[in-house]
């Protein structure tokens, strides 16, 4: 038997955008220093860090000048991108059945995604993080 859920799509939240300037050495959650943030102007969302939605694709994109560390607690380093490379996270591929709710594996709504500069400061840039979603 096959099931399928066909009021779900593949949706999209706003693109955040840190341009080089705004990239710290290291994160801070107090401040946000480091938080990939939807930028002004996005329509509903402008200036949002936390994920609205829980992703079940992500793509976090490193167009600086410099290498960046990333971290999904705001504390502890979780990857690196050198300058110029993407790192695609597709959370749910090779799923088989439905995964709605709670069993669903995805990185959580709420949840927020920081990069800092591990040593040299770029000085040209920015990184984008997209986030896909099943939407209704």
């Amino acid at each position: 038997m096959v099931i399928s859920i066909q009021s779900t799509r593949y949706a999209m939240e706003p693109m955040r955008v840190l341009a080089f300037g705004a990239i710290p050495a290291n994160y801070n959650v107090s401040t946000g220093a480091g938080a990939m943030i939807v930028p002004v102007g996005a329509p509903n969302y402008a200036g949002e860090a936390a994920l609205i939605y829980p992703a079940r694709q992500w793509i976090l994109s490193n167009d600086t000048d410099q290498p960046i560390y990333y971290s999904l607690n705001g504390i502890d380093d979780h990857g690196k991108l050198v300058a110029g490379r993407a790192f695609v996270n597709d959370i749910t591929s090779n799923k088989t059945g439905t995964q709605q709710g709670s069993k669903a594996w995805s990185l959580s709504a709420g949840d927020i995604v920081y990069v800092r500069f591990p040593g040299v400061l770029g000085t040209a840039g920015d990184v984008t993080l997209s986030l896909a979603y099943g939407g209704e």
